[in-house]
């Protein structure tokens, strides 16, 4: 009986052991992708927790590809495969941090982190900042308890409401630069970690890829053209002030949005080049202000990308060719009509 019951104990353990191990998020990474793309050298390069959230990072030193994986489900939420085609710079001037990311003709992304949680994003074109429509510059970043009597998910006035600007409050940040085993830059994850009441905490990622092609996602193989910036955040051990309150974090950005989607805000849109914001989260806007919403075990994650729709002109490159296609029309016009007014003259003469 006792052999038995030793037995029975040993195959449990091992049962149990076998699917610790199967539901490890490393391995369901890597069982993802050799699934999907075939066998490789596939190496682990990232791995963070953000609540019940694990943030993977996979290279096999071609591409780079990414994960978001549910800890209570293992479940992937968010998968991106990406083209590591930017060259990529990192400079500290004082309290401030400025990454660019540039392709061969200097065309792609810079990002500038001031001292506070606030943070700049330009496009360029040909080493050159294009003008302030695509520019994306959030100020404040703000934690918001509401009681939505309306229940329409946005804070109106007259509803109970307490609010804590980030920017006041004492915090770190911290950088660091993810690299492939033949140290290629893969990412670069920017942190900021603010101490709130008590136990209470908020931690915001920004993540940076040196990237301008996403070969593939969860539901797609198509290649997309673009530019990204992820970003994921995590509150933790917080206690409402108000009692059956909604919480939400909330940026005030400097532009309105011109298009409101159930999961992106259309920023600006040309038909060369869109910039907006998404997440798979809950989001609203008002103003001149963006609501996320949290899930049941305090994260959030949100997206701010720039796709290329077409091969991108510039405002001076397109007034240039409307230029030169002016002048030749003009010169073909007046060579027509010079060349007609000599063979009218002919005939007569004739």
């Amino acid at each position: 009986m006792k052999v038995f019951s030793f037995i029975f104990i040993l195959i449990l353990i091992m049962l149990n052991f076998s699917v610790s191990k199967a539901e490890n998020p490393s391995d369901i990474a890597i069982n993802y992708l050799i699934q999907r793309f075939g066998s490789a050298n596939y190496e682990i390069t990232k791995t963070y927790t953000l609540g019940n959230v694990e943030l993977l990072g996979i290279s096999d030193n071609k591409n780079y590809y990414v994960f978001k994986i549910n800890l209570s489900n293992n479940r992937i939420l968010d998968f991106e495969a990406k083209a590591l085609d930017l060259n990529f710079k990192a400079e500290h001037e004082g309290a401030n941090l400025y990454v660019e990311c540039l392709g061969t003709k200097n065309e792609g992304f810079g990002i500038d982190f001031n001292e506070s949680s606030a943070f700049t994003l330009d496009y360029y074109y040909q080493g050159h900042k294009e003008d302030n429509s695509l520019t994306f510059s959030v100020q404040d970043l703000v934690l918001l308890e509401f009681v939505d009597s309306n229940a329409n998910g946005i804070p109106d006035n007259g509803e109970k409401m307490y609010v804590i600007n980030l920017n006041t409050l004492n915090h770190t940040r911290s950088d660091e630069i993810i690299r492939s085993p033949m140290g290629l830059v893969t990412e670069l994850d920017v942190t900021y970690k603010f101490g709130l009441e008590g136990k209470a905490s908020l931690e915001i990622v920004f993540t940076i890829y040196p990237s301008s092609t996403t070969i593939a996602n969860l539901t797609s193989d198509q290649k997309m053209k673009g530019y990204e910036i992820d970003i994921s955040a995590y509150l933790s051990n917080y206690n409402r002030y108000i009692k059956n309150s909604s919480l939400l974090l909330a940026l005030k950005v400097q532009r309105p949005v011109v298009s409101n989607q159930p999961h992106e805000l259309i920023f600006y849109n040309d038909g060369y080049v869109s910039l907006s914001l998404s997440s798979p989260y809950k989001m609203s806007t008002m103003n001149s202000s963006i609501y996320l919403t949290f899930n049941n075990y305090g994260f959030t994650n949100f997206k701010i990308n720039y796709n290329q729709l077409k091969q991108f002109v510039s405002t001076l490159a397109n007034q240039i060719t409307i230029l030169i296609s002016a002048i030749l029309l003009i010169t073909l016009s007046l060579f027509l009509i010079l060349r007609y007014k000599k063979i009218k003259r002919k005939i007569l003469s004739d």
